[in-house]
């Protein structure tokens, strides 16, 4: 069992709580959520170097056959999500 099993699921109750961390991993991190609404992610502010690898989001990936969520998530105001967007293009 690696450690990433033993943590515990993301609390939903958190994640305004966690947007406006100092730290910018955890706001990135948080701003990439699912669950989020395009509203509340483009409330997050994260620096993004579009120069960077990065590994595209599972969750978009598992909607790539979904055309509408694909155009809704290609506006989306998060580099990480239109990066995963685009590469199903």
């Amino acid at each position: 069992m690696s450690s990433r099993d033993l943590r515990p699921p993301p609390n939903i109750h958190s994640g305004p709580l966690l947007a406006q961390d100092p730290d910018e991993n955890v706001r990135f991190v948080v701003a990439t959520r699912p669950d989020l609404t395009e509203e509340q992610r483009a409330g997050i502010y994260v620096d993004f170097d579009l120069r960077g690898h990065c590994s595209q989001l599972d969750w978009v990936m598992a909607l790539h056959d979904d055309p509408d969520a694909m155009r809704r998530l290609a506006a989306s105001s998060h580099p990480l999500v239109r990066r995963s967007v685009r590469n199903f293009e």
